[in-house]
Protein backbone atom coordinates (compact mmCIF):
# COMPACT_ATOMS: atom_id res chain seq x y z
CA UNK A 1 0.00 0.00 0.00
CA UNK A 2 1.14 3.37 -0.06
CA UNK A 3 2.58 5.52 2.35
CA UNK A 4 -0.67 6.80 4.02
CA UNK A 5 -0.90 9.91 1.25
CA UNK A 6 -3.57 8.43 -0.63
CA UNK A 7 -6.95 10.77 0.06
CA UNK A 8 -4.49 13.98 1.58
CA UNK A 9 -2.76 13.77 -1.65
CA UNK A 10 -6.10 15.02 -4.11
CA UNK A 11 -7.04 17.31 -1.46
CA UNK A 12 -4.03 19.42 -1.41
CA UNK A 13 -4.34 18.78 -5.23
CA UNK A 14 -7.71 20.56 -5.44
CA UNK A 15 -6.78 23.85 -2.57
CA UNK A 16 -4.32 24.61 -5.02
CA UNK A 17 -5.71 24.63 -8.19
CA UNK A 18 -8.72 26.54 -5.81
CA UNK A 19 -6.19 29.10 -4.77
CA UNK A 20 -4.29 28.92 -8.70
CA UNK A 21 -7.70 29.93 -9.68
CA UNK A 22 -7.94 32.71 -7.60
CA UNK A 23 -5.04 34.41 -8.12
CA UNK A 24 -5.35 34.43 -11.92
CA UNK A 25 -8.91 35.40 -11.43
CA UNK A 26 -7.20 38.39 -9.22
CA UNK A 27 -4.49 39.57 -11.25
CA UNK A 28 -6.83 39.28 -14.26
CA UNK A 29 -9.27 41.24 -12.64
CA UNK A 30 -6.50 43.77 -11.18
CA UNK A 31 -5.09 43.98 -14.83
CA UNK A 32 -8.41 44.93 -15.85
CA UNK A 33 -9.30 47.38 -13.54
CA UNK A 34 -5.55 48.91 -14.44
CA UNK A 35 -6.86 48.77 -18.11
CA UNK A 36 -9.96 50.51 -16.86
CA UNK A 37 -8.10 53.20 -15.27
CA UNK A 38 -5.67 54.09 -17.98
CA UNK A 39 -8.95 54.42 -20.76
CA UNK A 40 -10.55 56.42 -18.16
CA UNK A 41 -6.95 58.70 -17.86
CA UNK A 42 -7.20 59.30 -21.87
CA UNK A 43 -10.80 59.42 -22.24
CA UNK A 44 -10.72 62.44 -19.70
CA UNK A 45 -7.38 63.59 -21.23
CA UNK A 46 -9.88 64.25 -24.55
CA UNK A 47 -12.92 65.69 -22.66
CA UNK A 48 -11.06 68.57 -21.12
CA UNK A 49 -8.73 68.81 -24.77
CA UNK A 50 -12.21 69.32 -26.59
CA UNK A 51 -13.70 71.53 -23.39
CA UNK A 52 -10.20 73.87 -23.28
CA UNK A 53 -10.57 74.25 -27.78
CA UNK A 54 -14.31 75.33 -27.08
CA UNK A 55 -13.91 77.41 -24.29
CA UNK A 56 -11.09 79.23 -26.50
CA UNK A 57 -13.01 79.83 -29.69
CA UNK A 58 -15.70 80.92 -27.22
CA UNK A 59 -13.99 83.65 -26.04
CA UNK A 60 -12.62 84.12 -29.38
CA UNK A 61 -15.74 84.80 -31.01
CA UNK A 62 -17.43 86.91 -28.06
CA UNK A 63 -13.89 89.03 -28.47
CA UNK A 64 -14.71 89.42 -32.71
CA UNK A 65 -18.40 90.03 -31.38
CA UNK A 66 -17.47 93.00 -28.96
CA UNK A 67 -15.30 94.40 -31.95
CA UNK A 68 -18.08 94.73 -33.99
CA UNK A 69 -20.47 95.67 -31.58
CA UNK A 70 -18.41 98.51 -30.48
CA UNK A 71 -17.59 99.51 -34.44
CA UNK A 72 -21.41 99.36 -34.73
CA UNK A 73 -22.34 101.98 -31.70
CA UNK A 74 -19.59 104.15 -33.05
CA UNK A 75 -20.78 104.17 -36.97
CA UNK A 76 -24.55 104.62 -35.02
CA UNK A 77 -22.80 107.63 -33.18
CA UNK A 78 -21.09 109.35 -35.94
CA UNK A 79 -24.43 108.86 -38.12
CA UNK A 80 -26.16 110.55 -35.39
CA UNK A 81 -23.62 113.11 -34.89
CA UNK A 82 -23.20 114.02 -38.28
CA UNK A 83 -27.29 114.42 -38.41
CA UNK A 84 -27.15 116.54 -35.65
CA UNK A 85 -24.73 118.62 -37.07
CA UNK A 86 -26.65 119.28 -40.65
CA UNK A 87 -29.66 120.04 -38.49
CA UNK A 88 -28.29 122.17 -36.02
CA UNK A 89 -26.54 124.19 -38.86
CA UNK A 90 -29.91 123.77 -40.76
CA UNK A 91 -31.69 125.66 -38.24
CA UNK A 92 -29.66 128.32 -37.75
CA UNK A 93 -29.56 129.50 -41.47
CA UNK A 94 -33.42 129.39 -41.10
CA UNK A 95 -33.28 131.58 -38.24
CA UNK A 96 -30.34 134.10 -39.89
CA UNK A 97 -32.93 133.65 -42.44
CA UNK A 98 -36.17 134.73 -40.64
CA UNK A 99 -34.05 137.39 -39.48
CA UNK A 100 -32.83 138.82 -42.78
CA UNK A 101 -35.29 140.09 -45.38
CA UNK A 102 -33.66 141.05 -48.57
CA UNK A 103 -35.88 142.91 -51.51
CA UNK A 104 -38.00 140.97 -52.88
CA UNK A 105 -38.15 138.06 -50.16
CA UNK A 106 -42.16 137.99 -49.05
CA UNK A 107 -43.80 136.64 -46.43
CA UNK A 108 -45.11 133.48 -48.19
CA UNK A 109 -41.46 132.51 -48.86
CA UNK A 110 -40.42 132.54 -45.24
CA UNK A 111 -43.70 130.64 -44.57
CA UNK A 112 -42.78 128.07 -47.10
CA UNK A 113 -39.49 127.70 -45.87
CA UNK A 114 -41.21 127.24 -42.11
CA UNK A 115 -43.02 124.61 -43.68
CA UNK A 116 -40.53 123.05 -45.31
CA UNK A 117 -38.68 123.17 -42.48
CA UNK A 118 -41.19 121.26 -40.44
CA UNK A 119 -41.38 118.55 -42.51
CA UNK A 120 -37.84 117.88 -42.53
CA UNK A 121 -37.28 118.11 -38.62
CA UNK A 122 -40.20 115.56 -38.53
CA UNK A 123 -38.02 112.93 -40.56
CA UNK A 124 -34.71 114.21 -38.93
CA UNK A 125 -36.21 112.73 -35.59
CA UNK A 126 -37.27 109.57 -37.57
CA UNK A 127 -34.44 109.12 -39.00
CA UNK A 128 -31.93 109.38 -35.96
CA UNK A 129 -30.98 105.58 -35.25
CA UNK A 130 -32.51 103.94 -32.23
CA UNK A 131 -28.90 102.74 -30.05
CA UNK A 132 -29.50 99.64 -27.27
Amino acid sequence: MGLGHGPALPSIFAIGQIYLAYRLGYFSKKGQNQADKEDIRELTRLVETAKKEFDNEKAKMLSDLDVLKDRKVKNYSQAQQALINFYTDYNTWVQELNKFRPVGFADDDIKKINKYHSSKAKIYYLSLPIIF
